[in-house]
């Protein structure tokens, strides 16, 4: 999942973090952990996310188009852009997600959510490349997700 600004209202100051825009003044880093401090301990959340399909195509997209890299803008750690022509997101309240949060044990972290609903190609030699160039989050493998929510009373309609 690649992340990116956002034109969806959100209370989160676009701060990036790990794989997650918050409301507390940080500078990017490893984990979750990256995105809260001593004098932040509840932030907003936003996560902006593109569905990619890696592929062996040198003419798919560039990763390093999206990367973080050190770029700024006004003032705020940024990632440099989001594919385009994927469809408007779809943006909803949730949570972060990981192994460990179930349908009865959620994560206390609040996120909005703003999913694109159509896939990029992305090459993946250009993702074999990020690490080596500086990747700041220190992302080295995938991580682990919740198990599917199914329980109709947890799930909101997609309108």
């Amino acid at each position: 999942m690649a992340t990116a600004p956002s034109t969806a209202s959100s209370p989160a100051t676009p701060s990036r973090c790990t794989g997650f825009y918050t409301s507390c003044d940080v500078k990017p880093g490893k984990g979750l952990g990256s995105c809260l401090s001593a004098a932040c301990a509840n932030p907003a959340l936003r996560v902006e996310a593109q569905v990619f399909l890696v592929a062996n195509n040198p003419d798919a997209r560039d990763f390093a188009d999206f990367a973080h890299a050190g770029h700024m803008a006004g003032g705020l750690h940024q990632p440099r852009a989001l594919p385009t022509g994927t469809g408007a997101p779809v943006v909803f309240a949730g949570s972060t997600t990981g192994p460990s949060y179930t349908e009865s044990a959620c994560s206390p972290l609040q996120v909005t959510w703003s999913v694109r609903p159509g896939c990029a190609k992305l090459d993946v030699s250009s993702l074999y490349k990020w690490p080596e160039d500086g990747n700041v989050f220190e992302e080295d493998h995938s991580h682990g997700v919740r198990q599917l929510v199914t329980a109709p009373e947890l799930l909101a309609p997609i309108e």
